[in-house]
This record gives structure tokens, C-alpha cells and sequence, in this order.
């Protein structure tokens, strides 16, 4: 159990006039024929069956929609410094009023499509806990003015669920949410304006030599490193230390809050946990490889070697293993997690995402996880199956070992709900990997087989079954919310985001913007995420001999709400619907065909087809 992994892994192998829809609330009329029953949840909160995603889901990020919403309203002002993590919103009572009506409006429009499942809501947790917890409390009792118990403003997050009770009341319907809140570089500026978490950057430009209780760090550029409202100047933000108990203390406190205040809530379906993250909950930091640097200049995989020298002195086993600080602090997490949302009957999801993006650090290795004979055979056949073929082994090793334990490890018993897991991949493109190997998709894949094929005998993991999903990268298509327009096509092909060629374009076409139309292209994005399941024939992703080399089920997807708006407002529209070289669209195409082939497909794995395929709006069906 001694050796490194790296011995195992040896052994095996826009054009055109702007068309306005608004609004678009008020003009659409939804006639919700059927939706996926997987998206449905108990409705007794006795009930031990945990509520799952299931279908597709428009993604949406709360610090995206802001500033075109908030556009609609000249005396709402909004601005954000490249030192502020979350753009700073003033209005009077009544605009901000309106202005959350607005958001409500706009999650409805996304519910109204009838191939969308819910929503994915993306926020930052400076956008929710605006006050020090156990400050303000003392004071809320004696101030006259508003006061938010535990510092937590949950408004733009209740906008979500609002929309959703509101929509499922009045249609009948069972849309759900799920949730992403982000710590790390969007922690509130309470926690890092260094009255909480010292700097560690002082041991970067030579101020100090050591610094035992620092908490936070700066990088500049960081992985997803965004610009400033309205600017090009880049966030430059402290990261709190993964480590840092302080950190740690306020984000478990918080999550606790979150689970207080939406656990039971039957339209929560899921939360995506995270742990040591940096500008994302997906497994991704800092490092070399991605070019990130702390602000010193020096590059990142040598300053987190540095940062776990000076917060561990004394320990051994992180001098000679430095990632497995990242591999522990990554199960302490998920272990949180079980632990605080225990009685709340969801799933919990793990976003690994592909075998990169971990810090690699040169002249080391990662021990192997301290298993039984018999698991450690598992691990060994798992990594072999999603690291052979990496040039990073030691972040792909970190990812697939902190994988393998929320995989397996059976939920503790002190835990009395019942929590349903799941994993998925945050970036979903149509070129993404299409075979095992590093990690993306097909590693989701390869841990939702049940029983997964890299398990002795064919036998379950003793942790169960999880559900697999993804999300797509980038948005294919242009919408702009404020005044809820977008440009249609003149030709096939527009109106593509700037994002179109890396989203939708295959490896086997270089450029293919201009070429290739958004329905081809959220198409050709499906075809990867469903290929090697039952329903890969539906995006012509083959029948017979899955990429994966086995066959998976998959159970949930994000779509951008961008998009979701596109196939909205294009709805019926057959003039402005696409050809396709698809076989399963053989006649003119909208966005909204795509997306409900997508949730037919789904259905499909869950062994619950709809009598009838749905049929295209604007061509014949196959």
C-alpha cells in the first residue's frame, strides 16, 4: 500500500436586425403536455426516498443576469471594484423590489419550457452573508435599521424559489432547483478584509519568513478569474487557505444556515458540495499548468508548496506528500456536507471534472488511499481506467482519489436522513473526451455504472449507486436581458455566442463558426454527453459498441439559460429553424426540438420513454 500510484498506472494502459420578444412572461402560454417524472419529489417530507435531479436544467448564474436586470431600472445603481467579490447593488426599497420581481419573472420564463426540469442556480456566498454572523446578531436586537439574522440576505436566492413554488402552484408542475454556492475567492469581504484571516502574501515578497496562523492567499491570474462589473481590469481577490480553521468555521456555520433555511424545501433537489476550491465549486486551483501565479510572480504549484511548508511544520507525511493536504481537506468536506444537510432527503453532487487543474507537484507523489485488499483493487482499476492517459498524474490522482472515497463511503451512521449522491462534470463541450482515461464525462460515466465496471466480480461499491450529470461550458447563442432581445438568424448560423467554437465545434472541425448552426451545435454537445447510454442513438452517438466501452446511465443536465432563453423566444418560430446533418432531425430544427430530444433521452435511461418521441415542430419526424 506503500507504493505510488504512478506504479500502478505504469502496469495498465450575429448578424441581422435585433428581434424584441418582451415580454415574454406575459405572452407565452405553456401547455405542460407531460414532464420527466425522475424531476418529481416526495411529497411527504416522512418519506426516506432522497430528492434527485433529473432531466434538464437551465444553469444560471446569479452574478451573470444582474447587471442586464438591473440595466432596466435607471436609479438602481450597481459597481464593483477589481477588490470586491461581489458588485455592490444600491436602491431604494421600492426599485429593489422591482428588481427581484424582475429576477422572478425571468426564472419563469426559463420553467416555461417544457423540455426544462428547473433550475440550477449558481451564487456567491458574498452575495448572501453580508454581515460578520456573530456580530451582527448582537447588534439586530438594538438597531433600527434592517437587520439579517446571521448576516444572511437570502433574497436573490428566495427569487428561485419563489418562481419555482409559484410556477409548479399554478401549472400543476414538479420543477425543482438546485443549488452552487460558491466560497473560496467569494467569501465576504467580512471574512477577508484581514480583521478575521491574516495574509499569507508577506511570505511571498519577503516580508517574513514565516507566518503560523496566516489564513488567505492572493493569485493573480487565478483559474476563471473574471473582470470587474463594467471594466476590463481582472478580479484580483484573496483566496482563504483551504486549511484555515477560521475559514472553515464561518463556511460550515453558513452552510449550516443554508440547510436551515432550504433543506426541507421540497423543491430543492440537490447541492453541489464544495471543498478546497478556488473561483468555482469544481475540483479546480491554481497551478502551474494553468499559468496562475501568486502575486509575487512566483508560480502557483511552488507557492502552495510554501503555503503547506509554513501551515504544516510538523508534518511528515504533507513535506513528502504536499497534494494530499488537497485529498483530505476534499473528504473532510463531503463529510461536512453529509453531515449538515443529513435530514434534508437531497443529493449531494461532486463536480471533478476533468483529470487537470490540481496542483503538480514536481519530485512528489500521492500515496494510495488506506484501503481493504479488496477496495484497494477497486481504486487501483478505477485509476487505471481514468488517469491512463494524463500528463498531469498527481492532480488526476488527487481528483479520482477524492472520487473514489465519496464513491464508496457509506454515509455515517450518526447521519439519520437518507442523502442521495451524485457526481457530475462542469464543463461539458462537444468535443469534450469521449473515452475513459481523463477523468470528464466518461469518468462521470464510469462511476454511475452499476454495478461500475472496474469493481471485482462486477459488484456494487459499498456506498451505492450515484447519479451522473454535466453541464454545458459555454452558452452557444447571444441573448441579451436587457430588453429581453436577441438577434436571429438571417442565415443558419447566428446568432452564436463567442464561445460558439469551443462549445459546439467538434475536434474534427477546426473552425467550424459559420459553419455549423446553434440547433447543430447543442447537437453535437448532447452527442458527446450521451454517448455510451441507452439513448445515444437519439443523437446519433451510436448503438452498438459505446465510446466508454461499456454502457452508463446519466440522469441530469445544464443547459445554459441563455440558451434556455433562445429556445424560449424561438418557440414555434419555424422561420428562424436550422437543417441539421443530424439522421434523428431531418427536417428543420429548432433550439427547442434539441432540448427536448434531450429530456426524451433521459427518460429513456430512466426506463420511462414517453409513448411518442417528441416531434419536431418545423420538419418531419424519423
Amino acid at each position: 500500500m506503500d507504493r505510488c500510484i504512478g506504479e500502478v498506472r505504469a502496469g495498465a494502459k450575429a448578424i441581422g436586425r435585433r428581434q424584441r420578444v418582451l415580454p415574454l412572461v406575459s405572452t407565452l402560454t405553456v401547455a405542460l403536455a407531460w414532464f420527466l417524472p425522475g424531476a418529481a419529489w416526495p411529497d411527504d417530507l416522512s418519506s426516506t426516498q432522497a430528492r434527485m435531479p433529473f432531466g434538464v436544467y437551465a444553469h444560471v448564474d446569479i452574478e451573470d443576469v444582474l447587471p442586464g436586470l438591473v440595466a432596466r431600472f435607471p436609479k438602481i445603481k450597481i459597481v464593483q471594484s477589481n477588490t470586491q467579490a461581489c458588485a455592490v447593488v444600491t436602491a431604494s426599497s421600492s426599485d429593489r423590489a422591482a428588481l427581484h420581481l424582475a429576477l422572478q419573472e425571468f426564472y419563469t420564463t426559463l420553467l416555461s419550457d417544457e423540455a426544462i426540469s428547473g433550475i440550477t442556480a449558481g451564487v456567491h456566498w458574498c452575495r448572501v452573508q453580508i454581515e460578520r454572523p456573530d456580530k451582527i446578531d448582537a447588534v439586530c436586537g438594538i438597531s433600527a435599521a434592517p437587520c439579517y439574522p446571521h448576516g444572511n440576505d437570502w433574497s436573490y436566492v428566495d427569487d428561485v424559489f419563489t418562481a419555482v413554488h409559484n410556477y409548479n402552484r399554478i401549472k400543476k408542475a414538479n420543477k425543482a432547483v438546485q443549488l452552487i454556492v460558491t466560497p473560496g475567492v467569494y467569501s465576504p469581504s467580512w471574512l477577508t478584509d484581514g480583521a478575521l484571516l491574516e495574509s499569507c502574501d508577506p511570505l511571498f515578497d519577503g516580508r517574513k519568513l514565516s507566518l503560523p496562523n496566516c489564513g488567505m492567499v492572493t493569485f493573480n491570474p487565478y483559474p476563471e478569474q473574471r473582470n470587474a462589473l463594467g471594466t476590463q481590469d481582472p478580479l484580483i481577490l484573496p483566496m482563504p487557505l483551504p486549511w484555515s480553521t477560521q475559514y472553515i468555521k464561518y463556511w460550515h456555520g453558513f452552510l449550516t444556515d443554508l440547510a436551515t433555511k432550504y433543506g426541507m424545501d421540497q423543491a430543492l433537489v440537490s447541492v453541489i458540495m464544495a471543498g478546497p476550491t478556488c473561483s468555482t465549486t469544481e475540483m479546480i486551483l491554481p497551478n502551474t499548468a494553468n499559468n496562475s501565479r501568486q502575486m509575487s510572480g512566483m508560480y502557483a504549484d511552488q507557492a502552495w508548496q510554501r503555503l503547506i511548508g509554513n501551515s504544516f511544520k510538523n508534518n511528515i507525511d504533507y513535506a513528502m506528500h504536499p497534494a494530499q493536504v488537497f485529498v483530505d481537506y476534499w473528504e473532510r468536506a463531503i463529510d461536512a456536507y453529509e453531515q449538515i444537510f443529513s435530514d434534508s432527503k437531497l443529493t449531494l453532487i461532486l463536480t471533478p471534472d476533468d483529470y487537470k487543474n490540481m496542483p503538480e507537484f514536481t519530485g512528489t507523489s500521492l500515496p494510495l488511499p488506506r484501503l481493504n485488499k479488496e477496495l484497494a483493487l477497486n481504486f487501483a482499476n478505477f485509476y487505471n481506467d481514468d488517469c491512463n492517459n494524463v500528463p498531469l498524474p498527481i492532480s488526476c490522482q488527487t481528483k479520482a482519489t477524492v472520487a473514489f472515497y465519496f464513491a464508496i463511503h457509506p454515509i455515517p451512521r450518526a447521519i439519520t436522513g437518507n442523502v442521495a449522491k451524485g457526481i457530475s462534470v462542469g464543463g461539458m463541450r462537444a468535443g469534450s473526451q469521449l473515452s475513459t482515461g481523463q477523468i470528464d464525462v466518461p469518468g462521470v460515466k464510469l462511476l454511475t455504472a452499476d454495478p461500475p465496471p472496474f469493481t471485482a466480480n462486477g459488484q456494487s461499491l459499498p456506498g451505492g449507486p450515484l447519479l451522473g450529470g454535466a453541464q454545458f461550458d459555454h452558452n452557444l447563442t447571444k441573448f441579451d436581458l436587457t430588453d429581453n432581445s436577441f438577434e436571429p438568424h438571417t442565415n443558419a448560423f447566428s446568432p452564436v455566442s463567442d464561445n460558439f467554437q469551443d462549445e459546439a465545434c467538434l475536434n474534427t472541425q477546426p473552425n467550424c463558426v459559420g459553419k455549423v448552426s446553434v440547433e447543430q451545435g447543442a447537437f453535437q454537445v448532447f452527442a458527446n454527453f450521451f454517448g455510451g447510454t441507452k439513448a445515444a442513438y437519439l443523437f446519433d452517438a451510436g448503438t452498438t459498441t459505446p465510446p466508454i466501452g461499456f454502457q452508463a446511465p446519466v440522469q441530469f443536465v445544464d443547459v445554459t439559460w441563455r440558451d434556455v432563453m433562445y429556445a424560449v423566444s424561438t418557440a414555434g418560430n419555424c422561420t428562424l429553424a436550422s437543417t441539421t446533418t443530424s439522421t434523428r432531425f431531418p427536417g428543420k430544427t429548432l433550439m427547442q426540438d434539441v432540448l427536448k430530444q434531450a429530456n426524451y433521452g433521459l427518460k429513456i435511461i430512466a426506463g420511462r420513454p414517453d409513448v411518442n418521441p417528441p416531434a419536431l415542430k418545423c420538419g418531419s419526424s424519423p
